[in-house]
């Protein structure tokens, strides 16, 4: 029973100190999302909260936390109303008061007169029939078949709100008797959004949004905005905002004096780098054996990355700790490996990566550690944000939780972690569920995209963005667009072409970012992966009922996937364009990612996942697989490639029995790095030129410059250095590259067509004669596809596509 306060499940945490937040108590709570179902339902539409103010929506307290001055609960508890409230909190903030009152009254008499009795004595716990519902409060979980009562009023809350919140799905309503049925529906949609407005803790009106943070990062006071969203500030945020308020509101005709700004800046904040400690970790060990490496050389490198880790080990500093409101860094209770460089936090789906080369150097307490790091943030905001920042909470990243949980129980048998574990493992796929998901009617099951509400730049992208969205002047259509780049910046890829317009005035740049639009290969494959791990830990964890469901989930995912990206005629997966209900025929490493996910469909052919590799010519590159074979100057576009990738496509070549291939992209993979770490003082970088055999060419593009390290670079060359431990040697004879390499001339952006044939010449082999050179014009700055099929996209133009690269002497002739 909902007794008093209780806390929505997968909802934003407690407010702490110097907050403002919004209070509400059982009869307005359960007004607001009475009304998004019925809206749910009616309409068939998925009407969430946050497709308006992000996914922390409502802030709910219990009683025994005080109102912090704003509101006591004695007096909220005379308020029944959702518009009382609303009115209460928010009068100054949204101008929606008369839609809010007559909403409320609609919405409310609507229930009563023809919604479910909302009563406990008529609760009823009637699972879903339907197989292919993909939430995971519906699984009948390990952890929950073996407790038949409530641990806390917490649970005892969250329990009530989905039994109900079931109910009101179920129960019938006559819309015969509705009047005004749609503008009830709109307005009670406007109600309900109010009500679930957060009003952020204050750290987010300085790091995330706001006149402070607008006019630092558009005076360049850092050469990096993320530079500026990582210092801590030198007092409270209350301080700083007063301080700021007095100063921004005395500047004639809002300019700012840059003197001023900055002396206010260094008077307020600390430099950043200092909210994280350096860690030895106690699992590590430096003399550990990697003698099972045949090659010297490669043991040797292998001991020396593994002698690294110390160096990108981590943990938050008391001070943090202990004034989290003081910091954009959300504190995490265990050590942590860092990527490296400028970033100076925990990223998500590096964690993975990473995870992989610490269960190689068998430091199984840091992994288990950073797991537990990731559990901590889904219990306090329902899913894994894309870093542990306040400015990354509007999104998280590829959901690999589940993998890493796997990796470690692969490698340590430990049973009660996975049991430990599986609660944020189904808080994660209830958030992707909830928020990332999109289906058509004739799809047997859901598929998911990327996908962030954004009500502003990202605050560490801050002019990137800005300048982004120059072209466009409607607000919404700023914020669609910068929730698109957020929404990239979730896929873990950014930026590349993949997520860009190919046609008009803006193809090819950021200013034409549609990731929301844009059904991925590689998310789908991951939470497809996911299921099939689900059923087998509900099987390990003896509830054979959960494990059939998953096991159900799986192959109708699986199904869909085969339905939905497989290309039959080019024997590859494809993203696929919502808009255009079309394959995107184009080539991405990210297409690949059924094979590692074991998502491919009954009688696959590994040999046509071959076949279409040497057809667009990717296996000629000396260095590895690209990212794609587009030179658009983003970093996720040719000539890159990145560990993570790579290692996914080497892995699922493996699952598909083409360990031939497998090996021979893993050996050059790993023959590119150790020539960069040998030549270049023992640096590991986090992306590569792969065009280029040669030690000069790290990889560049992007917003940022190529950064060393690199954590999961590290991960996954021990990985797969202990992987192919007897299979691969090197010699000098691999050192081929001579200053004057004519790799080295490969540019970042598209050349006149005679360099393109003079590169190309000197590395690609597998030019198809049959095909020839062909030339698709573009209004600006066209992008380039080398050695990529010719075909029919959804839009056209889409680049420049050259599929036979002459030689110096044909073009000669």
């Amino acid at each position: 029973m909902l007794d008093g306060w209780g806390q929505l499940a997968h909802i934003s945490p407690r407010p702490q100190p110097n907050s403002s937040f919004i209070l509400l108590n059982k009869s307005s709570t359960l007004a607001a999302t009475d009304s998004i179902a019925l809206i749910r339902r009616l309409y068939g539409i998925e009407a969430h909260f946050e497709h308006l103010f992000g996914p922390q929506a409502i802030t709910v307290v219990t009683s025994e936390s005080p109102a912090q001055g704003s509101i006591n609960s004695k007096n909220l508890a005379s308020q029944n109303s959702v518009a009382a409230l609303v009115a209460e909190n928010l009068a100054n903030k949204l101008d929606l008061l008369e839609h809010i009152q007559s909403a409320t009254n609609a919405v409310l008499e609507l229930f009563q007169q023809e919604g479910p009795n909302c009563s406990d004595n008529n609760k009823t716990n009637n699972p879903s029939s339907d197989p292919s519902e993909l939430v995971a409060s519906d699984i009948p979980s390990a952890s929950k078949a073996t407790e038949t009562e409530p641990k806390n009023r917490e649970e005892e809350a969250n329990r009530d709100h989905q039994l109900h919140m079931q109910q009101v799905d179920e129960a019938p309503i006559e819309v015969s008797k509705m009047e005004n049925l749609q503008q009830v529906v709109e307005n009670a949609t406007v109600a309900a959004a109010a009500v679930a407005v957060v009003i952020r803790d204050l750290r987010d009106q300085i790091y995330c949004s706001g006149s402070l943070l607008a006019a630092v990062q558009n005076a360049r006071l850092f050469g990096d905005c993320k530079h500026f969203v990582d210092m801590p500030l030198k007092t409270d945020a209350e301080s700083t905002l007063e301080a700021w308020k007095l100063l921004h509101g005395g500047v004639e005709n809002g300019k700012m004096d840059l003197s001023a700004l900055s002396t206010f800046v260094s008077e307020y904040f600390d430099q950043p780098g200092g909210e994280l400690e350096d860690y030895q970790p106690n699992d590590f060990n430096a003399e550990e054996d990697f003698s099972c490496i045949a090659d010297p050389h490669f043991r040797a490198w292998a001991q020396h990355l593994h002698r690294k880790w110390p160096t990108l080990c981590r943990r938050v500093s008391e001070k943090v700790m202990s004034e989290p409101n003081k910091y954009s860094l959300i504190p995490l209770p265990k050590p942590f490996v860092v990527p490296g460089g400028r970033f100076r936090e925990m990223y998500y789906w590096d964690s993975f990566f990473t995870i992989k080369g610490l269960l190689a150097s068998g430091m199984f307490a840091t992994v288990r550690g950073m797991i537990e790091n990731m559990g901590h943030l889904i219990n306090q905001y329902g899913f894994v944000p894309n870093g542990n920042r306040v400015y990354y909470l509007n999104r998280s990243q590829p959901p690999l939780l589940t993998w890493c949980v796997n990796a470690y129980y692969q490698a340590t048998h430990d049973v009660e972690f996975v049991r430990s574990a599986m609660p944020w493992l189904e808080k994660e796929m209830h958030f992707f569920t909830t928020h990332k998901r999109f289906s058509r009617p004739d799809w047997k099951t859901y598929l998911f995209r990327y996908h962030v509400v954004a009500q502003g730049p990202r605050p560490e992208s801050y002019r990137e963005d800005v300048e982004s969205a120059e072209h466009i002047h409607d607000d919404l259509e700023k914020c669609r667009l910068w929730g698109d780049i957020a929404a990239a910046a979730e896929s873990g890829r950014d930026f590349s072409a993949r997520w860009f317009t190919n046609d008009g005035p803006m193809a090819g740049k950021m200013g034409s970012t549609r990731t929301s639009s844009i059904l991925p290969v590689d998310l789908n494959s991951i939470v497809c992966g996911n299921l099939k791990i689900f059923a087998e830990f509900y099987e390990l964890l003896g509830n054979p009922e959960a494990s059939a469901h998953s096991r159900t989930q799986f192959e109708l995912m699986r199904e869909t996937i085969h339905n939905v990206f497989w290309n039959e005629e080019h024997g590859c997966w494809f993203d696929y364009d919502i808009i255009t209900q079309q394959h995107i025929n184009v080539y991405y490493d990210t297409n690949f990612f059924p094979l590692f996910a074991d998502c491919t469909h009954p009688g696959f052919d590994g040999s046509r996942i071959v076949e279409y590799l040497t057809s667009v010519g990717v296996l000629a590159f000396p260095g590895g697989l690209p990212t794609s074979l587009i030179t658009s100057g983003q970093q996720w576009d040719f000539p890159n490639a990145w560990a993570p990738t790579t290692w996914v496509i080497i892995q699922g070549l493996r699952a598909a029995g083409e360990t031939k291939l497998a090996r021979t992209i893993a050996e050059k993979w790993i023959k590119k790095n150790y020539m960069m770490w040998l030549k270049n003082d023992g640096r590991m970088y986090e992306k590569y030129n792969v065009a280029s055999g040669c030690y000069k060419n790290a990889g560049a593009g992007g917003e940022y410059e190529v950064q060393e390290g690199f954590g999961w670079t590290n991960g996954v060359i021990l990985d797969l250095l202990k992987t192919y431990q007897n299979e691969l040697h090197w010699s000098t004879a691999d050192e081929y590259a001579v200053s004057e390499c004519e790799c080295c001339r490969v540019p970042p952006v598209m050349p006149p067509q005679a360099q393109i044939a003079d590169i190309m010449s000197q590395h690609v082999v597998m030019n198809n004669p049959n095909v020839p050179l062909v030339i698709v014009p573009q209004p600006t700055e066209p992008m380039m596809i080398h050695n990529a099929i010719s075909v029919a996209s959804p839009v056209e133009p889409q680049a420049i596509f050259i599929q036979h690269v002459p030689t110096q002497q044909q073009i000669q002739e």
